[in-house]
């Protein structure tokens, strides 16, 4: 998928060759959203994505984009300084959204690793 391929590149060049340890990933709904995110799976096989969709177009530094069959925007974070951790749940699967939001926090440390969960009494 050239959209993918082009945001990849992009975030490997801002990166200067570093491995990102996230991934921010949003689309419109122009893409199928399981074709892209398994298209950044493939470029990005070992990082954690956050992700999501928007109606008309994406916002980056460069500004609003919107394409003719839509538009795409991947940010990606490469630092020794942070933890990162993607996890969630649905609310289906839960008797209360409170719950359900537990789990998902639970999910996101689980996924952030040993520091995060010996950290998880500060939260």
């Amino acid at each position: 998928m050239k959209a993918v391929e082009e945001a990849d590149s992009s975030v490997r060049t801002q990166l200067g060759g570093k491995s990102p340890d996230i991934a921010i990933l949003f689309s419109t709904a122009g893409y199928d959203s399981n074709k892209v995110l398994s298209e950044v799976r493939r470029l990005l096989p070992d990082v954690q994505i956050y992700g999501g969709t928007s109606c008309l177009a994406v916002q980056t530094k460069e500004g609003f984009h919107v394409g003719e069959k839509g538009s795409l925007a991947l940010l990606a974070v490469a630092t020794e300084n942070i933890t990162f951790g993607v996890g969630g749940a649905s609310i289906d699967d839960f008797p209360t959204a409170r719950e359900a939001g537990k789990a998902a926090i639970q999910s996101a440390m689980e996924a952030a690793g040993e520091k995060a969960l010996q950290n998880q009494n500060s939260f």
